[in-house]
């Protein structure tokens, strides 16, 4: 090559870049292997129960229980994805539902307790006077509450709630009035609906 001759670029030499900032270079092309493997990611249907999980699970609790609905839709939605059998899952909740039950019970004493400590505490018929005022809501509740009613109270513990045992002990309250050292004969004691909505009731 003489010394007069323009001098070519060598092929090995980088290209001249083309883009400018209202020009962007067209973005490369996606690589085919990493567009292929998310085309098949897409295309893999969904996953099937595994062969031993039944279709739908019937549970069977021991006699004089029932399993909460919820609780059962949970476990064999969880079963079904381990592939349990019938048998299988049957066996696994029957190791578990004591400890289930144990659990809830102590959240229900916990509470029983609780509201136990605060009628107990409560300024209006707590402290000193909680015995006194227990038996006038007592009064109220022998009157008006049903066996079934009492029942829900004791296995519930609601009857520890210092809302339920203030409204009975205000109950018992007004049941009483008409009796307290008025000198006549005692009025004939008063409905419930009388008690508890005074204006409405008839004259």
């Amino acid at each position: 090559m003489s010394a007069n001759e323009p001098e070519t670029q060598s092929s090995s030499e980088p290209a001249t870049a083309t883009d400018t900032l209202l020009t962007p270079a067209p973005a490369p092309a996606a690589d085919a292997t990493k567009a292929d493997a998310v085309a098949d990611a897409d295309a893999k249907p969904a996953e099937e129960p595994k062969a031993d999980a039944p279709e739908a699970y019937e549970f069977k609790a021991p006699e004089g229980k029932e399993y909460d609905p919820e609780v059962l839709s949970t476990f064999s939605s969880a079963a079904r994805d381990a592939g349990l059998s019938q048998e299988a899952a049957q066996a696994l909740l029957e190791k578990v539902a004591p400890a289930l039950d144990a659990r809830q019970q102590a959240l229900v004493d916990a509470a029983r307790e609780t509201w136990a400590e605060e009628t107990r505490a409560s300024a209006e018929f707590g402290g000193a006077k909680l015995e006194e005022n227990l038996a006038v809501a007592k009064r109220a509740l022998d009157q008006f509450g049903t066996p079934a009613f009492k029942q829900m109270l004791n296995e519930t513990g609601i009857g520890n709630h210092p809302e339920v045992v203030g409204l009975f002990v205000r109950m018992g309250r007004a049941i009483s009035e008409d009796a307290v050292l008025t000198g006549k004969p005692a009025a004939q004691p008063k409905t419930a609906a009388q008690v508890l909505y005074p204006t409405m009731a008839p004259r």
